[in-house]
C-alpha cells in the first residue's frame, strides 16, 4: 500500500455480517468468555446483568443482587462496615458526576455467597445511563501483600509481635491520646544459663512456651511483643497502675506456676520472671520514654531478688 493513502473501507458483508447491530444479541456470550466479572448498573443502580465469570468468582447470580439494598447486604454482611462502603459510595458518585471525571480504580474485600471472602478491584465507567464495573479478583496479590505485613510485624520465633509492630503500636495509642496507658517489660530470670547448659533449641522452646502463657491472660487489646532475646513488651491500653500491676502480677502468675517442660531431653525447669511496669504521662511525647521507665522497673527487680513485680515511680 503507498504511503499516506488511508486503508480500503471494510465491508462487513465480506465477513457475512450485514450491520455492526448484529452484535447486540451476542453480547452476553462475549462477556460470558472474558476472564474478568463484569456488571452493569442502570442510572437507578440497578444491577440488570451479571456475566458468568462474576458468578464464578463470588458465586451471586443476578437474581441475588439485582436491587442495589441486596448488593451491599450480601457483599457486606456487617452493618457497621456496609455503612461505611455506601457512604463512601455515595460520595463518590456524587463528585465524580459534579465534576464529569472517571471513578477510581476502587480495591475492596467482599464476602461471597459461601460465606468465603474475595478482595476485588472495581474498574467502572458510566457509559450513557449504565454503570459497567469490570471486577478482577486479586485475591491472590492481596493475600499475599497481607502475609508480608503480617511476617514484618512478627516475631517468627514466638508467633508475637516483634519489635517494629509493638513500637509502631505504641507511637499510633500515644497519638489518638489513649490514656491511661502502661508499658510492662518482662524477662525471664537467668536465661543465659538455660541457654548455656542445655542449648539454644531449649531456650527457643522456653520462649515460645513463655509467650503460648502469656496469651492466656492478655486479649487482643493489649499488644505483646517479643523485642529482643528474652525480652517482651506489653502495652495495656485503658489500664492505671492498679489494673496494670494487677494484670502483671496474673502474667508473671502464668508464666511461673508451673515448671516448663521439655520431653526430649526428660527436663522439667522452673524459670523465674521479673516484670517491670510503667505508666504514659499525660504528655508522652515517645513510646521509647515509657519503655525506658518500664526497664529501668525490670532492673530493679532484679536487684531486688528476681522473680517479681516492680513499678516505675512517678
Amino acid at each position: 500500500m503507498p504511503t499516506g493513502l488511508s486503508p480500503p473501507p471494510v465491508n462487513l458483508e465480506d465477513f457475512g455480517q450485514s450491520s455492526p447491530l448484529d452484535l447486540g444479541a451476542s453480547i452476553p456470550q462475549i462477556f460470558d468468555l472474558l476472564p474478568i466479572g463484569v456488571q452493569i448498573d442502570n442510572a437507578e443502580h440497578r444491577t440488570i446483568y451479571v456475566n458468568a465469570r462474576f458468578t464464578e468468582v463470588l458465586g451471586y447470580t443476578l437474581a441475588d443482587i439485582a436491587d442495589n439494598e441486596d448488593w451491599f447486604r450480601c457483599s457486606y454482611p456487617d452493618p457497621a462496615e456496609r455503612a461505611v462502603i455506601r457512604q463512601e459510595w455515595s460520595e463518590t458518585i456524587e463528585r465524580v458526576i459534579t465534576a464529569g471525571s472517571e471513578i477510581p480504580v476502587i480495591e475492596r474485600r467482599l464476602t461471597c455467597k459461601n460465606g468465603g471472602k474475595k478482595t476485588l478491584e472495581f474498574y467502572v465507567r458510566r457509559i450513557g445511563e449504565y454503570f459497567v464495573y469490570l471486577n478482577i479478583d486479586v485475591s491472590a496479590r492481596a493475600n499475599l501483600a497481607e502475609e508480608m505485613r503480617r511476617l514484618a510485624f512478627t516475631d517468627s520465633l514466638t508467633g508475637a509481635g516483634n519489635r517494629r509492630s509493638f513500637f509502631a503500636a505504641g507511637e499510633d495509642l500515644l497519638s489518638a491520646g489513649r490514656r491511661p496507658l502502661a508499658g510492662l517489660m518482662v524477662d525471664l530470670d537467668h536465661f543465659k544459663s538455660l541457654n548455656d547448659r542445655f542449648g539454644h533449641q531449649i531456650g527457643d522452646e522456653a520462649l515460645v512456651e513463655v509467650a503460648v502463657r502469656c496469651r492466656t491472660v492478655l486479649d487482643d487489646e493489649q499488644h505483646l511483643a517479643r523485642l529482643g532475646g528474652e525480652e517482651f513488651g506489653v502495652l495495656l491500653p485503658g489500664y492505671d497502675q492498679q489494673a496494670a500491676l494487677a494484670l502483671a502480677a496474673r502474667l508473671h502468675h502464668a508464666v511461673t506456676e508451673r515448671p516448663f517442660l521439655f520431653p526430649a531431653l526428660g527436663l522439667e525447669v522452673s524459670i523465674g520472671t521479673c516484670i517491670g511496669v510503667a505508666m504514659a504521662a499525660e504528655d508522652e511525647s515517645g513510646i521509647d520514654g515509657l519503655m525506658a521507665r518500664a526497664d529501668r522497673a525490670l532492673y530493679e527487680a532484679k536487684r531486688s531478688g528476681r522473680n517479681r513485680v516492680c513499678c516505675a515511680e512517678g
